[in-house]
């Protein structure tokens, strides 16, 4: 008798243990359907491309040469920008990530730099300050759809920057989520125009490790539990 409730117990408490391993996916962009009004500035549109992208389908572009940059001298660039002034895809990303429970922001990126480049994610509130910003954890190299994922927790080993406040005062309010790159000092003020594309945003909630190893263990115990049964 105490071995069927024993079972019935774990067919109960499985399920809350799926729910609690399901990564949840508050948002997605893939640009199916054109820009979804992503700009590279307040007065460059990006361009969309309807094919080509990771998975074949559409995505959005933009070349430019690094010297014509508002400082043909910076070590950095926004290219990609989600702003709520924009009404970038329907602002669906905007929100307190705090409550929402945003652990990881991810894209897939391309582009035709002669070496590979570090790409960046910087959210900040409506008024674009103030912002958080993190570096992907490898250079892009060129030519290849590549997959970048920011950790976006508190405690980040990714995070460059608070500008000056705070996780909390950053995530309680985002309302702008833009990707660029870190400029080598090789191709700083460079005339060279290259491309850099943009598809798949992810902003999600990442399975926790203990939530992942209890659910583990659980499965284990049930698996030995039929085993002793037969």
């Amino acid at each position: 008798m105490n071995r069927v409730r024993s079972f019935f117990a774990f067919v109960l408490v499985l399920p809350s243990l799926a729910l609690r391993v399901q990564a949840a996916a508050p948002f997605a962009e893939d640009f199916n359907a054109g820009t979804a009004n992503w700009r590279f500035s307040n007065s460059i549109e990006l361009d969309p491309v309807p094919v080509g992208g990771p998975d074949g389908s559409g995505y959005v572009s933009r070349t430019f040469a690094f010297a014509s940059l508002s400082n043909p001298a910076a070590d950095a660039a926004t290219i990609f920008r989600a702003q709520d002034e924009y009404n970038s895809s329907g602002v669906a990303y905007a929100g307190n990530w705090i409550t929402e429970g945003v652990k990881r922001v991810s894209a897939f990126v391309r582009h035709t730099a002669p070496e590979p480049l570090s790409f960046t994610v910087r959210l900040a509130n409506p008024a674009n300050f103030p912002g958080a910003s993190y570096l992907s954890t490898a250079p892009v190299p060129p030519g290849v759809w590549t997959k970048i994922a920011f950790n976006v927790t508190p405690s980040s080993p990714q995070n460059l920057t608070y500008e000056a406040t705070s996780y909390n005062t950053v995530f309680s309010n985002v309302g702008h989520m833009q990707f660029g790159v870190s400029i080598p000092e090789s191709l700083r003020g460079g005339a060279t125009p290259y491309a850099f594309d943009l598809d798949r945003v992810r902003v999600s909630n990442v399975p926790e490790p203990a939530a992942c190893g209890l659910a583990a263990l659980a499965l284990a115990s049930l698996s030995a539990f039929i085993r002793n049964t037969r």
